[in-house]
Protein backbone atom coordinates (compact mmCIF):
# COMPACT_ATOMS: atom_id res chain seq x y z
CA UNK A 1 0.00 0.00 0.00
CA UNK A 2 1.22 3.47 -0.84
CA UNK A 3 1.72 5.65 2.22
CA UNK A 4 0.60 8.80 0.44
CA UNK A 5 -0.03 9.20 -3.25
CA UNK A 6 0.94 12.88 -3.10
CA UNK A 7 4.63 11.96 -2.92
CA UNK A 8 4.50 9.51 -5.81
CA UNK A 9 6.51 10.51 -8.86
CA UNK A 10 5.50 8.00 -11.51
CA UNK A 11 7.57 7.17 -14.54
CA UNK A 12 5.71 6.89 -17.84
CA UNK A 13 7.06 5.15 -20.91
CA UNK A 14 6.10 3.22 -24.00
CA UNK A 15 6.94 -0.44 -23.55
CA UNK A 16 6.96 -3.50 -25.72
CA UNK A 17 4.46 -6.27 -25.09
CA UNK A 18 7.12 -8.76 -23.97
CA UNK A 19 8.53 -6.33 -21.39
CA UNK A 20 5.13 -5.57 -19.92
CA UNK A 21 4.19 -9.24 -19.79
CA UNK A 22 7.37 -10.02 -17.85
CA UNK A 23 6.39 -7.39 -15.28
CA UNK A 24 3.40 -8.01 -13.03
CA UNK A 25 0.95 -7.48 -15.88
CA UNK A 26 -1.01 -10.67 -15.29
CA UNK A 27 -1.72 -9.63 -11.68
CA UNK A 28 -2.88 -6.20 -12.80
CA UNK A 29 -5.05 -7.69 -15.55
CA UNK A 30 -6.79 -9.92 -13.01
CA UNK A 31 -7.25 -7.00 -10.62
CA UNK A 32 -8.61 -4.91 -13.49
CA UNK A 33 -11.00 -7.67 -14.63
CA UNK A 34 -12.24 -8.25 -11.07
CA UNK A 35 -13.01 -4.56 -10.73
CA UNK A 36 -14.70 -3.77 -14.03
CA UNK A 37 -15.93 -6.96 -15.74
CA UNK A 38 -19.65 -6.61 -16.35
CA UNK A 39 -20.16 -10.27 -17.26
CA UNK A 40 -18.30 -12.14 -14.52
CA UNK A 41 -19.28 -15.50 -16.08
CA UNK A 42 -17.08 -14.71 -19.10
CA UNK A 43 -13.56 -15.48 -17.87
CA UNK A 44 -10.49 -13.39 -18.53
CA UNK A 45 -8.59 -15.30 -21.23
CA UNK A 46 -6.13 -13.02 -22.95
CA UNK A 47 -5.33 -14.13 -26.49
CA UNK A 48 -1.62 -13.34 -26.31
CA UNK A 49 -1.01 -14.66 -29.83
CA UNK A 50 -3.48 -12.09 -31.19
CA UNK A 51 -1.73 -9.29 -29.29
CA UNK A 52 1.67 -10.51 -30.49
CA UNK A 53 0.43 -10.36 -34.10
CA UNK A 54 -0.92 -6.83 -33.59
CA UNK A 55 2.42 -5.89 -32.03
CA UNK A 56 4.39 -7.47 -34.91
CA UNK A 57 2.30 -5.37 -37.32
CA UNK A 58 3.41 -2.28 -35.33
CA UNK A 59 -0.20 -1.49 -34.41
CA UNK A 60 0.00 -1.98 -30.64
CA UNK A 61 0.90 0.85 -28.28
CA UNK A 62 1.41 0.13 -24.60
CA UNK A 63 2.15 3.00 -22.27
CA UNK A 64 2.91 2.20 -18.67
CA UNK A 65 3.02 3.94 -15.33
CA UNK A 66 5.63 2.69 -12.91
CA UNK A 67 6.51 3.69 -9.39
CA UNK A 68 9.96 2.68 -8.20
CA UNK A 69 10.16 0.35 -11.25
CA UNK A 70 6.96 -1.46 -10.27
CA UNK A 71 4.14 -1.56 -12.83
CA UNK A 72 1.16 0.36 -11.41
CA UNK A 73 -0.86 1.02 -14.54
CA UNK A 74 -1.15 0.73 -18.29
CA UNK A 75 -2.86 2.26 -21.28
CA UNK A 76 -3.02 0.03 -24.34
CA UNK A 77 -4.18 1.13 -27.78
CA UNK A 78 -4.52 -0.32 -31.25
CA UNK A 79 -3.46 2.19 -33.92
CA UNK A 80 -4.39 2.02 -37.58
CA UNK A 81 -5.99 3.93 -40.41
CA UNK A 82 -9.77 3.99 -40.16
CA UNK A 83 -11.74 1.92 -42.66
CA UNK A 84 -14.19 4.76 -43.39
CA UNK A 85 -11.66 7.58 -43.28
CA UNK A 86 -8.56 6.16 -44.96
CA UNK A 87 -6.38 9.18 -44.22
CA UNK A 88 -7.24 9.22 -40.50
CA UNK A 89 -4.59 7.48 -38.41
CA UNK A 90 -6.33 6.73 -35.15
CA UNK A 91 -5.96 4.93 -31.85
CA UNK A 92 -8.61 2.93 -30.08
CA UNK A 93 -8.13 2.26 -26.39
CA UNK A 94 -8.04 -1.43 -25.60
CA UNK A 95 -7.50 -1.21 -21.84
CA UNK A 96 -6.68 1.51 -19.36
CA UNK A 97 -5.99 0.74 -15.73
CA UNK A 98 -4.30 2.21 -12.70
CA UNK A 99 -4.10 0.34 -9.41
CA UNK A 100 -6.55 1.86 -6.90
CA UNK A 101 -3.93 3.06 -4.42
CA UNK A 102 -2.48 5.42 -7.05
CA UNK A 103 -5.72 6.94 -8.32
CA UNK A 104 -5.84 9.99 -6.05
CA UNK A 105 -2.78 11.78 -7.42
CA UNK A 106 -4.07 12.32 -10.98
CA UNK A 107 -1.62 9.71 -12.22
CA UNK A 108 -4.32 8.28 -14.49
CA UNK A 109 -4.77 11.66 -16.10
CA UNK A 110 -1.01 12.01 -16.48
CA UNK A 111 -0.82 8.56 -18.10
CA UNK A 112 -3.52 9.46 -20.63
CA UNK A 113 -1.76 12.77 -21.36
CA UNK A 114 1.54 10.95 -21.86
CA UNK A 115 -0.06 8.43 -24.26
CA UNK A 116 -1.70 11.29 -26.18
CA UNK A 117 1.63 13.11 -26.50
CA UNK A 118 3.42 9.99 -27.71
CA UNK A 119 0.74 9.10 -30.24
CA UNK A 120 0.44 12.69 -31.50
CA UNK A 121 4.20 12.63 -32.18
CA UNK A 122 3.75 9.65 -34.49
CA UNK A 123 0.86 11.19 -36.39
CA UNK A 124 -2.23 9.81 -34.65
CA UNK A 125 -5.09 12.24 -35.33
CA UNK A 126 -7.92 10.73 -33.32
CA UNK A 127 -8.05 8.73 -30.09
CA UNK A 128 -11.16 6.84 -28.99
CA UNK A 129 -11.44 6.10 -25.28
CA UNK A 130 -14.14 4.15 -23.48
CA UNK A 131 -15.42 4.52 -19.97
CA UNK A 132 -17.47 1.91 -18.11
CA UNK A 133 -20.76 3.15 -16.69
CA UNK A 134 -20.18 1.31 -13.41
CA UNK A 135 -16.53 2.47 -13.20
CA UNK A 136 -16.34 5.75 -15.10
CA UNK A 137 -13.13 7.52 -15.96
CA UNK A 138 -15.04 10.48 -17.33
CA UNK A 139 -13.27 12.98 -15.03
CA UNK A 140 -9.88 11.79 -16.31
CA UNK A 141 -11.01 12.08 -19.92
CA UNK A 142 -12.63 15.49 -19.44
CA UNK A 143 -9.44 16.73 -17.79
CA UNK A 144 -7.61 15.72 -20.97
CA UNK A 145 -10.21 17.49 -23.17
CA UNK A 146 -11.93 14.39 -24.51
CA UNK A 147 -15.56 14.76 -25.58
CA UNK A 148 -18.33 12.18 -25.27
CA UNK A 149 -19.25 11.20 -28.83
CA UNK A 150 -21.25 7.98 -28.79
CA UNK A 151 -22.66 5.33 -26.50
CA UNK A 152 -21.96 1.61 -26.76
CA UNK A 153 -24.76 -0.82 -25.96
CA UNK A 154 -24.31 -4.55 -25.36
CA UNK A 155 -26.62 -7.53 -25.44
CA UNK A 156 -26.03 -11.13 -24.41
CA UNK A 157 -27.16 -13.40 -27.22
CA UNK A 158 -26.16 -16.59 -25.42
CA UNK A 159 -28.72 -15.99 -22.64
CA UNK A 160 -31.81 -15.09 -24.66
CA UNK A 161 -34.84 -17.36 -24.75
Amino acid sequence: MVETTRRVVPHFQREELAAVRSARLQLLLIEHWNEVAYYKDIPLEVDWLKYEKIDEANKLRIYTARHEHQLIGYACYVVDFHGHYASCYQAIQDVLFLTPEYRHARIGSQLVAFADTMMRAEGVRLVAQHSKLAHPIDAVLKRQRYSPVETIWMKRLDQEQ
